[in-house]
Protein backbone atom coordinates (compact mmCIF):
# COMPACT_ATOMS: atom_id res chain seq x y z
CA UNK A 1 0.00 0.00 0.00
CA UNK A 2 2.74 2.43 0.63
CA UNK A 3 4.61 1.29 -2.27
CA UNK A 4 1.56 1.99 -4.44
CA UNK A 5 0.91 5.33 -2.96
CA UNK A 6 4.93 6.58 -3.68
CA UNK A 7 4.60 5.02 -7.05
CA UNK A 8 1.53 6.60 -7.95
CA UNK A 9 3.03 10.41 -7.22
CA UNK A 10 5.92 9.61 -9.59
CA UNK A 11 3.66 8.03 -12.23
CA UNK A 12 1.40 11.64 -11.64
CA UNK A 13 4.72 13.41 -12.72
CA UNK A 14 4.89 11.36 -15.78
CA UNK A 15 1.44 11.85 -16.47
CA UNK A 16 1.98 15.26 -16.19
CA UNK A 17 5.19 15.60 -18.30
CA UNK A 18 3.36 13.42 -20.60
CA UNK A 19 0.36 15.94 -21.27
CA UNK A 20 3.20 18.22 -22.76
CA UNK A 21 5.94 15.76 -24.64
CA UNK A 22 4.73 13.49 -26.73
CA UNK A 23 7.94 11.59 -27.64
CA UNK A 24 9.07 7.89 -27.93
CA UNK A 25 11.75 8.54 -25.59
CA UNK A 26 9.64 9.73 -22.72
CA UNK A 27 11.72 9.66 -19.63
CA UNK A 28 15.03 10.81 -21.95
CA UNK A 29 12.79 13.45 -23.58
CA UNK A 30 11.42 14.62 -19.97
CA UNK A 31 14.63 14.42 -18.70
CA UNK A 32 16.02 16.51 -21.49
CA UNK A 33 13.57 18.95 -21.29
CA UNK A 34 13.88 20.07 -17.34
CA UNK A 35 17.67 19.32 -16.58
CA UNK A 36 19.45 19.81 -20.08
CA UNK A 37 20.73 16.93 -22.81
CA UNK A 38 24.10 16.62 -21.07
CA UNK A 39 21.79 14.87 -18.20
CA UNK A 40 19.15 13.77 -20.48
CA UNK A 41 21.49 11.85 -22.62
CA UNK A 42 23.24 10.33 -19.12
CA UNK A 43 19.34 9.36 -18.03
CA UNK A 44 18.49 8.25 -21.22
CA UNK A 45 21.63 5.54 -21.70
CA UNK A 46 21.11 4.87 -17.63
CA UNK A 47 17.52 3.68 -18.40
CA UNK A 48 17.24 2.36 -21.90
CA UNK A 49 20.23 0.54 -21.10
CA UNK A 50 18.79 -0.84 -18.22
CA UNK A 51 15.44 -1.92 -20.07
CA UNK A 52 18.01 -3.30 -23.14
CA UNK A 53 19.27 -5.42 -20.10
CA UNK A 54 15.96 -6.21 -18.67
CA UNK A 55 15.09 -7.34 -21.94
CA UNK A 56 17.93 -9.72 -22.94
CA UNK A 57 18.20 -11.09 -19.62
CA UNK A 58 14.60 -12.33 -19.93
CA UNK A 59 15.18 -13.73 -23.14
CA UNK A 60 17.51 -16.19 -21.23
CA UNK A 61 15.42 -17.22 -18.38
CA UNK A 62 12.39 -17.77 -20.91
CA UNK A 63 14.47 -20.75 -22.14
CA UNK A 64 15.48 -22.35 -19.25
CA UNK A 65 12.25 -21.75 -17.55
CA UNK A 66 10.33 -23.81 -20.83
CA UNK A 67 13.00 -26.41 -20.58
CA UNK A 68 13.66 -26.96 -16.77
CA UNK A 69 10.42 -26.25 -15.39
CA UNK A 70 7.14 -25.50 -17.63
CA UNK A 71 7.98 -29.06 -19.80
CA UNK A 72 8.40 -31.24 -17.25
CA UNK A 73 5.81 -29.96 -15.11
CA UNK A 74 3.00 -29.73 -17.62
CA UNK A 75 4.44 -32.89 -20.06
CA UNK A 76 6.75 -34.90 -17.51
CA UNK A 77 6.93 -38.16 -20.25
CA UNK A 78 7.43 -36.03 -23.24
CA UNK A 79 10.41 -36.56 -24.77
CA UNK A 80 11.57 -32.85 -26.08
CA UNK A 81 15.39 -32.48 -26.22
CA UNK A 82 15.74 -29.22 -27.23
CA UNK A 83 18.76 -27.13 -25.15
CA UNK A 84 17.78 -23.78 -23.32
CA UNK A 85 20.05 -21.79 -26.43
CA UNK A 86 17.59 -22.72 -28.87
CA UNK A 87 14.67 -22.09 -27.32
CA UNK A 88 16.51 -18.63 -26.27
CA UNK A 89 16.50 -17.92 -29.90
CA UNK A 90 13.17 -18.97 -31.12
CA UNK A 91 11.91 -16.34 -28.32
CA UNK A 92 14.30 -13.82 -29.80
CA UNK A 93 12.65 -14.57 -33.26
CA UNK A 94 9.17 -13.92 -31.63
CA UNK A 95 10.01 -10.81 -29.80
CA UNK A 96 11.55 -9.37 -33.16
CA UNK A 97 8.03 -10.37 -35.16
CA UNK A 98 5.88 -8.42 -32.49
CA UNK A 99 7.97 -5.58 -32.42
CA UNK A 100 8.26 -5.47 -36.28
CA UNK A 101 4.63 -5.98 -37.20
CA UNK A 102 2.52 -2.98 -35.78
CA UNK A 103 2.32 -1.01 -31.91
CA UNK A 104 -1.15 -2.78 -31.99
CA UNK A 105 0.43 -6.44 -32.49
CA UNK A 106 3.13 -6.16 -29.79
CA UNK A 107 0.47 -3.92 -27.43
CA UNK A 108 -2.58 -6.04 -27.82
CA UNK A 109 -0.34 -9.12 -27.25
CA UNK A 110 1.37 -7.78 -23.82
CA UNK A 111 -2.61 -7.24 -23.12
CA UNK A 112 -3.67 -10.40 -23.73
CA UNK A 113 -1.00 -12.52 -22.02
CA UNK A 114 -1.40 -9.97 -18.77
CA UNK A 115 -4.97 -9.98 -18.46
CA UNK A 116 -5.03 -14.04 -19.28
CA UNK A 117 -2.41 -14.46 -15.88
CA UNK A 118 -4.15 -11.99 -13.93
CA UNK A 119 -7.53 -13.34 -14.37
CA UNK A 120 -6.21 -16.85 -13.15
CA UNK A 121 -4.03 -15.94 -10.31
CA UNK A 122 -7.14 -13.88 -9.56
CA UNK A 123 -9.35 -16.33 -9.50
CA UNK A 124 -6.97 -18.42 -7.22
CA UNK A 125 -6.84 -15.77 -4.86
CA UNK A 126 -10.28 -15.80 -4.66
CA UNK A 127 -10.38 -19.48 -4.41
CA UNK A 128 -8.34 -19.54 -1.19
CA UNK A 129 -10.39 -16.67 0.21
CA UNK A 130 -13.89 -18.66 0.15
CA UNK A 131 -11.58 -21.79 1.61
CA UNK A 132 -10.35 -19.40 4.34
CA UNK A 133 -13.84 -18.41 5.53
CA UNK A 134 -13.81 -17.77 8.68
CA UNK A 135 -10.03 -18.16 8.84
CA UNK A 136 -9.81 -14.67 7.55
CA UNK A 137 -8.71 -11.58 9.33
CA UNK A 138 -7.96 -8.63 6.94
CA UNK A 139 -7.46 -6.10 10.30
CA UNK A 140 -4.52 -8.70 11.01
CA UNK A 141 -2.79 -8.43 7.86
CA UNK A 142 -2.45 -4.96 8.60
CA UNK A 143 -1.54 -4.97 11.43
CA UNK A 144 2.69 -3.94 11.65
CA UNK A 145 3.94 -5.56 14.60
CA UNK A 146 5.02 -8.70 13.09
CA UNK A 147 6.82 -6.84 10.54
CA UNK A 148 8.96 -5.27 13.48
CA UNK A 149 6.58 -1.77 13.46
CA UNK A 150 7.39 0.98 10.72
CA UNK A 151 10.78 0.19 9.83
CA UNK A 152 10.48 -3.42 8.89
CA UNK A 153 7.36 -2.19 6.99
CA UNK A 154 9.76 0.36 4.74
CA UNK A 155 12.20 -2.70 4.39
CA UNK A 156 9.10 -4.24 2.53
CA UNK A 157 8.56 -1.10 0.43
CA UNK A 158 11.78 -1.17 -0.93
CA UNK A 159 11.06 -4.59 -2.65
CA UNK A 160 7.15 -3.18 -2.61
CA UNK A 161 8.08 -0.86 -5.38
CA UNK A 162 10.14 -2.85 -7.34
CA UNK A 163 6.84 -4.82 -8.45
CA UNK A 164 5.65 -1.45 -10.03
CA UNK A 165 8.29 -1.00 -12.44
CA UNK A 166 7.41 -0.52 -15.92
CA UNK A 167 4.16 1.18 -15.40
CA UNK A 168 5.86 4.29 -17.04
CA UNK A 169 6.68 2.67 -20.54
CA UNK A 170 3.34 3.74 -21.37
CA UNK A 171 4.59 6.90 -22.11
CA UNK A 172 6.78 5.76 -25.09
CA UNK A 173 3.97 5.07 -27.42
CA UNK A 174 3.07 8.86 -27.12
CA UNK A 175 4.11 9.17 -30.60
CA UNK A 176 1.76 6.39 -31.54
CA UNK A 177 -0.60 6.84 -30.09
CA UNK A 178 -3.89 9.01 -31.39
CA UNK A 179 -4.39 10.98 -28.37
CA UNK A 180 -1.40 11.12 -26.23
CA UNK A 181 -2.36 13.60 -24.19
CA UNK A 182 -5.31 12.14 -22.58
CA UNK A 183 -4.57 8.60 -23.29
CA UNK A 184 -0.61 8.53 -21.99
CA UNK A 185 -2.08 9.87 -18.62
CA UNK A 186 -4.84 7.55 -18.11
CA UNK A 187 -2.89 4.39 -19.02
CA UNK A 188 -0.19 5.49 -16.34
CA UNK A 189 -2.16 6.21 -13.70
CA UNK A 190 -4.83 3.66 -14.17
CA UNK A 191 -1.96 0.63 -13.96
CA UNK A 192 -0.63 2.12 -10.94
CA UNK A 193 -4.33 1.97 -9.55
CA UNK A 194 -5.17 -1.21 -10.79
CA UNK A 195 -2.02 -3.37 -9.76
CA UNK A 196 -1.59 -1.48 -6.30
CA UNK A 197 -5.53 -3.66 -5.86
CA UNK A 198 -4.14 -6.12 -7.36
CA UNK A 199 -0.90 -6.54 -4.99
CA UNK A 200 -3.23 -5.86 -2.14
CA UNK A 201 -5.23 -8.58 -2.78
CA UNK A 202 -2.10 -11.00 -3.60
CA UNK A 203 -0.60 -9.99 -0.66
CA UNK A 204 -3.10 -10.77 1.81
CA UNK A 205 -3.60 -14.20 0.19
CA UNK A 206 -0.12 -15.14 0.62
CA UNK A 207 -0.05 -14.36 4.12
CA UNK A 208 -3.50 -15.24 4.93
CA UNK A 209 -2.93 -18.83 3.04
CA UNK A 210 -0.08 -19.62 5.72
CA UNK A 211 -1.98 -18.80 8.33
CA UNK A 212 -0.22 -15.11 9.93
CA UNK A 213 2.52 -17.52 10.48
CA UNK A 214 5.80 -15.40 9.87
CA UNK A 215 8.14 -18.81 10.57
CA UNK A 216 6.18 -20.30 7.75
CA UNK A 217 6.33 -17.10 5.50
CA UNK A 218 10.00 -17.26 5.80
CA UNK A 219 10.99 -20.46 5.41
CA UNK A 220 13.42 -21.58 2.83
CA UNK A 221 10.17 -23.55 1.32
CA UNK A 222 7.84 -20.81 0.85
CA UNK A 223 9.96 -17.86 0.98
CA UNK A 224 11.41 -18.91 -2.71
CA UNK A 225 8.17 -19.09 -4.43
CA UNK A 226 5.27 -18.41 -1.62
CA UNK A 227 2.35 -18.65 -4.50
CA UNK A 228 3.79 -21.83 -5.59
CA UNK A 229 4.13 -23.22 -2.65
CA UNK A 230 0.37 -22.10 -1.84
CA UNK A 231 -1.09 -24.24 -4.89
CA UNK A 232 1.14 -27.33 -5.01
CA UNK A 233 -0.32 -30.69 -4.54
CA UNK A 234 -0.62 -32.14 -0.90
CA UNK A 235 -1.06 -28.39 0.88
CA UNK A 236 -4.75 -26.85 1.85
CA UNK A 237 -5.58 -24.84 -0.76
CA UNK A 238 -3.25 -26.64 -3.54
CA UNK A 239 -3.57 -28.94 -6.32
CA UNK A 240 -1.68 -30.67 -9.47
CA UNK A 241 -4.47 -28.40 -11.79
CA UNK A 242 -3.36 -24.93 -9.60
CA UNK A 243 0.00 -25.76 -9.94
CA UNK A 244 0.40 -26.32 -13.83
CA UNK A 245 -2.04 -23.17 -13.96
CA UNK A 246 0.30 -21.33 -11.96
CA UNK A 247 3.06 -22.27 -13.75
CA UNK A 248 1.80 -21.30 -17.02
CA UNK A 249 0.96 -18.41 -15.81
CA UNK A 250 4.15 -17.25 -14.89
CA UNK A 251 5.23 -18.14 -18.05
CA UNK A 252 2.73 -15.78 -19.61
CA UNK A 253 3.62 -13.13 -17.44
CA UNK A 254 7.77 -13.14 -18.73
CA UNK A 255 6.06 -13.23 -21.92
CA UNK A 256 4.44 -10.24 -21.72
CA UNK A 257 6.91 -7.96 -19.55
CA UNK A 258 9.29 -9.32 -22.17
CA UNK A 259 7.56 -7.83 -24.92
CA UNK A 260 6.84 -4.70 -22.73
CA UNK A 261 10.34 -4.10 -22.39
CA UNK A 262 11.36 -4.70 -25.91
CA UNK A 263 8.29 -2.19 -27.36
CA UNK A 264 10.24 0.74 -24.18
CA UNK A 265 14.01 -0.49 -25.19
CA UNK A 266 13.48 0.09 -28.88
CA UNK A 267 11.47 3.61 -28.81
CA UNK A 268 14.01 4.77 -26.43
CA UNK A 269 16.53 3.20 -28.64
CA UNK A 270 14.78 5.05 -31.70
CA UNK A 271 14.51 8.71 -30.02
CA UNK A 272 17.93 8.50 -28.34
CA UNK A 273 19.55 7.51 -32.25
CA UNK A 274 17.10 10.72 -33.63
CA UNK A 275 18.93 13.08 -31.55
CA UNK A 276 22.46 11.32 -32.12
CA UNK A 277 22.35 9.94 -29.23
CA UNK A 278 23.36 6.79 -30.63
CA UNK A 279 24.50 5.63 -34.51
CA UNK A 280 21.64 7.07 -36.92
CA UNK A 281 21.02 3.84 -38.49
CA UNK A 282 19.01 3.07 -34.98
CA UNK A 283 16.48 5.75 -36.20
CA UNK A 284 15.59 3.87 -38.95
CA UNK A 285 11.79 3.39 -39.50
CA UNK A 286 9.80 0.95 -41.51
CA UNK A 287 8.16 2.24 -44.18
CA UNK A 288 5.35 -0.33 -44.51
CA UNK A 289 4.65 -1.06 -40.48
CA UNK A 290 5.72 2.56 -38.79
CA UNK A 291 7.80 0.86 -36.66
CA UNK A 292 11.32 1.89 -35.38
CA UNK A 293 12.89 -1.29 -37.48
CA UNK A 294 16.35 -0.15 -36.66
CA UNK A 295 16.28 0.16 -33.28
Amino acid sequence: LFAGIGVFALGWIVAQYAKRIHAAGSLYDYVSEGLGTTVGAAAGWLYYGGTIILTTGLGVLLGGFVHDNLLPTLAPDLDLDVPIWLWDVLFAVLLFAVLYFGVQVSTRVQLALALISIAVVLIFFITVIVDLGSANDFGKAFDPSPADGFSGIMFGVLYGVLIFVGFETAANLAEETAEPKRAIPRAVLGAVVLVSIFYLIAAYVEVAGFGFDLAIITSPEVAGAPLFALGAPGTEFGSDFWLKALMVVVFLDMLAVYIGAGVASTRGVFAMARDRRLPSMAASVSSKFGTPSGA
